[in-house]
C-alpha cells in the first residue's frame, strides 16, 4: 500500500488515538518517552507517511504531557473546513509553482541561446574569448553587421570591424 499524508480530520483522529496509546502504555513501560510510545503506535498504520507520523507523534506527546485534548474545540465541521482550505491552498501553490517554473524555463532558454563567449573562431582557428554583445552569440569584432562587409578582390568579404558605421577606410574610396 502506498504511503500518504493524512487529511486534517484524519490527523485529529490519529492524534487522539496516539494519546490513548500513550496513556495505555505509559503505566506498563514507564521508561519509555511519550513520543516514542506514540511513534511506535502510529507505526502500525501502514499508509501513514513517515514525516506525518513523526509530527503527529510529537503533537500527541505534547498533548499528553500538558493534559490537553488534541484539536480541542474543533468540531468535525471545523476540521473539514480546515481540510478544504488546505486543499485550496495546495492547488494555489501548485498553480504558482507551475507559472514560476515556466518563467524560469523561458529565462533559461534565452540564456542557453546566448553564449558567454563569442562563438566565432579567430583567424588562427581558436575560439574567440571576447564576451558577446547583449542578446547575441557574437562579439563586436565578429558580428557581421558591425564589419565592413565589402567584397575583396579574392572574393571574400572584408571582416574589419567598423562598429556598424559602413565600409572600412580601405574600401570607402
Amino acid at each position: 500500500m502506498a504511503r500518504r499524508k493524512p487529511s486534517i480530520p484524519e490527523r485529529a483522529q490519529l492524534a487522539r488515538a496516539a494519546v490513548e496509546y500513550i496513556e495505555h502504555y505509559a503505566k506498563r513501560e514507564p521508561d519509555q518517552e511519550p513520543y516514542d510510545l506514540a511513534f511506535r503506535g502510529l507505526g502500525k498504520i501502514v499508509w501513514l507517511h513517515a514525516q506525518s507520523r513523526d509530527g503527529i507523534a510529537a503533537y500527541a506527546a505534547k498533548c499528553w504531557i500538558t493534559g490537553e485534548e488534541p484539536y480541542a474545540g474543533m468540531s468535525p465541521t471545523d476540521l473539514e473546513d480546515a481540510e478544504r482550505g488546505r486543499q485550496e491552498q495546495a492547488r494555489h501553490n501548485r498553480a504558482v509553482a507551475t507559472q514560476t517554473n515556466r518563467r524560469i524555463a523561458t529565462r533559461i532558454d534565452v540564456i542557453d541561446q546566448t553564449s558567454t563567449r563569442c562563438t566565432a573562431p579567430t583567424k588562427s582557428g581558436r575560439p574567440c574569448g571576447i564576451e558577446p554583445l547583449a542578446g547575441r552569440n557574437r562579439c563586436h569584432v565578429h558580428a557581421a553587421d558591425l564589419q565592413c562587409g565589402a567584397v575583396k578582390a579574392n572574393g571574400q568579404r572584408c571582416a574589419i570591424p567598423t562598429g556598424g558605421r559602413g565600409l572600412c577606410a580601405k574600401h570607402e574610396s
